[in-house]
């Protein structure tokens, strides 16, 4: 008699594989509107990074990345040359925790015009993870904070300066998190960081009206970060879905957001989370 009160649900594994992960890079999401545009994309060794670098590169993108070790240098232009040959691939180190890093970045691009700044750089730690902000040590606030929002405040602010008095326009996407968004992480390093760039993003836009300026607030997606790897299942039960999302999609959220087709979707986070709540 109690048969009816409840519900049986089977939710069936999907494995994380690079078939998957190819059935949502093909094809372009702009419709050729950043072609022989320069797309600079920070933190490019990690996964939402990579996916970022190959999607700006088959929207036919001259694309600069960032990472913050020669090694991380050599491995990542190697993987996009394997996944996308055709793109145009430039390496440079960059330290947001280091101004004098900041600067000599710049300092090498001065003469690189750079229509689309993708500011996508973060850590995250198992202190963020399991909430366990009585043990947070100054030294991780302050690396937490310095990469996630005081160094990419200080890289763009530069190149937007730079950008006005070429009399240039251009696109600025902030990748932030729902951590920013919902109590479980809100006292967080990583979350109250991430709320800083949402807050930033949302400053921007009243600034400069004329650029193209969003901020991205991503759910649970499947990156080393979180320690998902190939192979893995990526059901989920917290979203509608029942799966995490892909590198893939914040990849082309994002260079739709940075096309003119973004120009018009208001100025408030877009959460990429299908229905996540922390």
């Amino acid at each position: 008699m109690f048969k009816k009160f409840f519900r049986n649900e089977v939710i069936v594994p999907l494995k994380y594989t690079e078939e998957l992960k190819a059935a949502y890079s093909s094809g372009s999401v702009t419709g050729g509107k950043l072609k022989n545009k320069t797309a600079l994309i920070t933190g490019a060794n990690g996964g939402i990074g990579l996916s970022l670098c190959l999607r700006y590169a088959k929207e036919g993108c001259n694309v600069i990345f960032t990472v913050r070790s020669e090694k991380n240098r050599r491995v990542t232009y190697e993987y996009l040359r394997k996944n996308y040959p055709e793109g145009k691939y430039f390496g440079y180190l960059l330290d947001l925790c280091c101004v004098n890093s900041i600067e000599q970045f710049l300092l090498e691009c001065s003469d690189i015009n750079i229509d689309i700044v993708i500011n996508n750089a973060g850590v995250l730690s198992d202190i963020d993870r399991n909430g366990l902000f009585r043990k947070v040590k100054k030294e991780y606030f302050e690396k937490s904070f310095n990469t996630n929002l005081i160094g990419m405040k200080i890289l763009t602010d530069s190149i937007i300066k730079k950008a006005k008095e070429n009399d240039a326009k251009c696109s600025i996407i902030n990748i932030s998190s729902i951590c920013s968004l919902y109590k479980n992480f809100q006292f967080t390093p990583y979350g109250i960081s991430k709320s800083g760039v949402s807050s930033y993003t949302k400053v921007l836009k009243k600034k400069y009206p004329d650029f193209n300026i969003h901020a991205i607030a991503p759910g649970c997606v499947a990156t080393g970060m979180v320690n998902y790897k190939l192979g893995d299942d990526l059901s989920y039960g917290h979203n509608i879905l029942q799966r995490v999302a892909l590198t893939e999609e914040i990849a082309s959220l994002s260079a739709f957001l940075s096309s003119d087709y973004g120009r018009y979707i208001s100025n408030t986070p877009i959460i990429a989370s299908a229905g996540e709540v922390l």
